[in-house]
């Protein structure tokens, strides 16, 4: 659960922050800072610098840095006399009754209830700040433990130190029995999606050029199943061509000698691991899709001269563009899906799409191998990627949604 979605359960904002900007190497970078003062959290900003050396994902970080805002916040407001920043750096860690007392202050925070009784839908979120708090606890303690010069009594004292933290976080934790499932879209929902996103139902109300991309968007989307940050972060030169009856999704960091992009550190950055993707459904135009908006609505409207003229060669390789010819921005996709939700009453969001191409493509899947391929074909590093369209599987034949060999099966002692 992101700052956003926070807020729209009524969550208030921390009193600490996360903002992100881009270093002299147009790496995204994080920084946690006090809304009251905008002063930076000194330890936020060692544990930032580790981080970005140790994991390329911006959005893992974001999240990581969250739950250490979170840490700040509490400590800032807390009647214990805490001083966050030299705990941390001097490599103490956080007590039992500290940590308890954060717990404490995250399960109200979280539930919106002076009773702290989380909800079962918020279990896995405070779970995870408690998660990501203990990891950055444990590198602090092992970075800068108070322990002796010996080599040898300074593993067994860092051993030790280590041991306690992870214990008194673990004891922190709560049951979450809530294994998620992919949830899905039915059949009538996709009809009614793509009813109204079709360019010709739609150009009237927003343009042509507008209607043409967002239908695409959405193509990617179910055909392909797409992130929308993949989406987004596609080139020209990743797109299928003459030769080239593949889509390749590349991430960011593999992208040799590539131009920055000019969204700054808000620039989508895919998560999943390259990979090439053909089209795979009978009657796809995907892209079909794509050849024609880039030839005929990749272009920015510029005003030159008294007039409005419009400009083919733009100074970036990104396939989707806004009204100006930059690259399209993420709060444009959601705007987007905000319309769908409001013009069809389905609770719309991008990922939905995907979840649909998957939930199919696992129910078609009738080997291990085919599995696998399912994996490569996410970008997933892992298999268990797969469960929670395995659970989704169970429960809808469970629910009779899907046919089952064994519905006919009888109890042939009770006939």
């Amino acid at each position: 659960m992101n700052v956003d979605q926070l807020q729209q359960n009524n969550v208030s904002l921390l009193a600490y922050k996360v903002s992100a900007f881009l270093d002299t190497s147009n790496v995204p970078r994080h920084v946690v800072t006090s809304r009251q003062t905008g002063a930076p959290g000194v330890a936020a900003s060692l544990y930032e610098s580790y981080l970005a050396l140790r994991s390329d994902s911006a959005k893992s970080r974001s999240a990581m840095l969250y739950a250490l805002a979170s840490l700040y916040s509490w400590a800032e407001f807390t009647e214990l006399e805490f001083d966050l920043d030299a705990r941390l750096i001097g490599g103490l860690g956080l007590s039992a009754t500290e940590v308890t007392a954060f717990s404490a202050w995250l399960r109200v925070r979280l539930s919106g209830s002076k009773r702290a009784v989380l909800p079962a839908t918020a279990r896995g979120n405070y779970n995870q700040i408690l998660h990501f708090c203990r990891q950055a606890c444990v590198h602090f303690i092992t970075q800068y433990g108070p322990v002796s010069d010996l080599s040898v009594d300074r593993v067994r004292q860092i051993e030790l130190l280590v041991r306690a933290q992870e214990r008194v976080w673990q004891k922190a934790r709560v049951k979450n029995r809530n294994q998620r499932v992919a949830p899905d879209l039915t059949d009538d929902e996709l009809r009614r999606i793509e009813t109204y996103l079709l360019p010709a139902n739609r150009a009237a109300e927003v343009g042509e050029a507008i209607a043409h991309r967002d239908y695409l968007i959405w193509r990617l989307t179910i055909e392909f199943g797409l992130r929308i940050g993949e989406i987004l972060s596609l080139r020209i030169q990743d797109c299928p061509s003459a030769g080239r009856d593949f889509l390749s999704i590349v991430r960011i960091e593999e992208r040799e000698g590539d131009a920055t992009d000019p969204r700054g550190a808000n620039a989508p950055r895919p998560k999943t691991l390259s990979r090439d993707l053909r089209s795979l459904w009978q009657h796809s135009n995907a892209f079909k899709q794509i050849g024609l908006y880039a030839t005929r609505f990749r272009r920015a409207r510029v005003h030159e001269h008294g007039r409005y003229v419009f400009r083919w060669l733009l100074p970036h390789p990104f396939l989707l563009v806004g009204a100006k010819g930059m690259p399209l921005s993420v709060s444009t996709t959601n705007d987007v899906a905000s319309a769908i939700k409001r013009a069809t009453g389905i609770d719309f969001h991008w990922h939905l799409g995907r979840h649909a191409f998957f939930n199919r493509m696992y129910l078609n899947a009738k080997s291990n191998q085919e599995l696998q391929d399912l994996v490569y074909w996410g970008g997933w590093e892992s298999d268990k990627s797969l469960l929670i369209y395995s659970r989704r599987a169970r429960a809808d034949r469970a629910r009779g949604v899907m046919k089952s060999e064994n519905e006919k099966c009888a109890w042939m002692a009770l006939s």
